[in-house]
């Protein structure tokens, strides 16, 4: 080839690929007509979209996503809100709630009273990690009245009964899809009545658009939505770069973090220099450190005593509950006197997919190691002695925060723990409010089957043209709200 037409063609070959480089970012922009969805990117994984299954990693905001609750918990203000109906107390025992009018699921059955029930019975019927049995622990029996009213019947006093209601157990599911005896594979498309419609799902994709016949709380920010897996930190921050999410959510680890931090710092605008903008929720994820009921160390005082004294170096939290919340008390011990004691092995699982987690597995490990505990860690480890993980309580209230601790009670504990509860939920006052948490918290430090560890800001990154206020981006439990932002 002569050299003047070797040059012609490699300078084509450039132009095409900047041409459609060009295209690409373009069509990556929100207001381009052929840009496919609104894009959320995350590492962690989605394991459930039955609301009634146990799940993990991202699982709540596809079941928050795609039902209803009877109520809403603001994330603004912290106060309950009508979404599928509005509630009240009748009396000390008897909570009303009303459906509200023209819901319907997306197989098109209406939302009624008789489904509110069914879907209630069926979580209490298939709970297995023991949350339901919290939640509804003061739940007699449901009447349902007609079409639209319905009797929650108490047994005791339970004035936190209607965050029960907004906890995505309770979402509201169509009978005509739902057994009432078995799980929804999770291969199978959701079939509810919340903010968006599924349309597809794979391991790595979710896929929504707005439903049409929702009347609700959380009105959808898009129209479009995709929730898209990627494998690493690395692969979500070039996504960012180029323009193939809107959000990054808890999907960077700390050194991109801090980079794109002294981007932020040194822009007028105080964006990166791909545009996005960093949205803060101080202390807003909690790591704890979880024994399995499984383990045969479970029920052995002193091995739990020794671990939670070899980490007490490294923990920085100090109770199951926010600091700064009402009824705090610093019920874990901030030192310990670590003693060696007999040649010990435990192995402790974390969730892979969540950044930075084997770097915190690690840090669990030096300080255990330092007691003359033998650790193995396990990546996505599902039958270890212990569980690194970050604390999802299903809403921000008492029961959500204690929840790991609850439902997974020592063997001959489980009546002090429920009258400790019951007088936590019938407290009227806010200084028998405050004793009695206390009390929750301390009997939580007595029995060290879940340790608190430290507090981290939730960071989440937001691309240009998108919106969003306050917390409202943010479910009832810390979760992801894909309504809260708009595009």
């Amino acid at each position: 080839m002569r050299p003047l037409r070797r040059g012609l063609v490699a300078a084509c070959a450039a132009l095409l690929l900047v041409l459609a480089s060009s295209c690409t970012w373009a069509q990556n922009q929100p207001d381009h007509p052929e840009r496919k969805a609104f894009t959320v990117g995350v590492t962690e994984k989605f394991n459930r979209l039955d609301p009634a299954a146990d799940g993990s990693g991202l699982s709540d905001a596809m079941v928050l996503a795609s039902f209803q609750r009877l109520l809403a918990l603001d994330p603004v203000d912290g106060l309950l809100k009508p979404d599928a109906g509005s509630c009240m107390f009748l009396d000390e025992l008897t909570y009303q709630c009303e459906v509200s009018d023209e819901l319907y699921f997306t197989d098109g059955a209406a939302v009624t009273a008789p489904s509110v029930k069914f879907s209630i019975d069926r979580a209490i019927a298939l709970d297995r990690s023991g949350e339901a049995a919290v939640l509804f622990g003061a739940l007699d029996e449901i009447e349902v009245l007609d079409d639209s009213m319905l009797l929650f019947h108490l047994d005791r006093v339970d004035n936190q009964f209607g965050y029960a209601l907004a906890a995505p157990l309770a979402s509201i599911v169509s009978p005509n899809a739902y057994s009432p005896d078995r799980i929804r594979p999770a291969s199978q498309l959701a079939v509810g009545s919340g903010p968006y419609e599924m349309q597809i799902i794979t391991e790595t994709r979710v896929g929504f658009t707005a439903y049409s016949e929702y009347d609700g709380f959380a009105d959808p920010g898009q129209q479009r939505l995709n929730i898209q897996r990627y494998d690493s930190p690395e692969i979500v921050r070039t996504a960012m770069s180029n323009r193939e999410v809107d959000i990054a959510w808890g999907g960077l680890d700390s050194q991109q973090v801090a980079a794109l931090d002294v981007q932020v710092e040194a822009s007028a605008l105080g964006t990166t220099r791909d545009g996005f903008r960093r949205l803060t929720d101080p202390g807003g994820r909690a790591w704890q450190l979880n024994w399995s009921a499984e383990s045969r160390w479970f029920t052995d005082d002193g091995v739990r005593e020794r671990v939670a004294a070899a980490i007490a170096r490294v923990r920085t939290d100090r109770s199951l509950i926010p600091p700064g919340e009402p009824g705090w008390v610093p019920a874990f011990a901030d030192t310990a006197q670590v003693e060696t004691g007999e040649p010990l092995r435990l192995s402790i699982g974390f969730d892979a997919s969540v950044a930075d987690e084997p770097i915190r597995a690690e840090r669990l490990r030096a300080a255990l190691g330092g007691a003359g505990i033998e650790v193995e860690l396990v990546p996505d480890g599902i039958s270890t002695d212990l569980w690194l993980g970050e604390n999802r309580p299903p809403t921000d209230s008492a029961t959500g925060w204690l929840m790991n601790w609850l439902e997974n009670p020592l063997p001959g504990t489980e009546e002090r723990n429920a009258e400790a509860l019951a007088a936590y939920e019938s407290a009227d006052e806010q200084a028998e409010k405050d004793e009695t948490l206390g009390t929750l918290q301390e009997l939580a430090a007595v029995d060290l089957t879940v340790l608190p560890l430290w507090r981290e800001d939730r960071v989440t990154w937001m691309g240009p043209g998108i919106s969003t206020s306050d917390r409202e981006y943010l479910g009832p439990g810390g979760q992801l709200a894909v309504w809260g932002f708009h595009w």
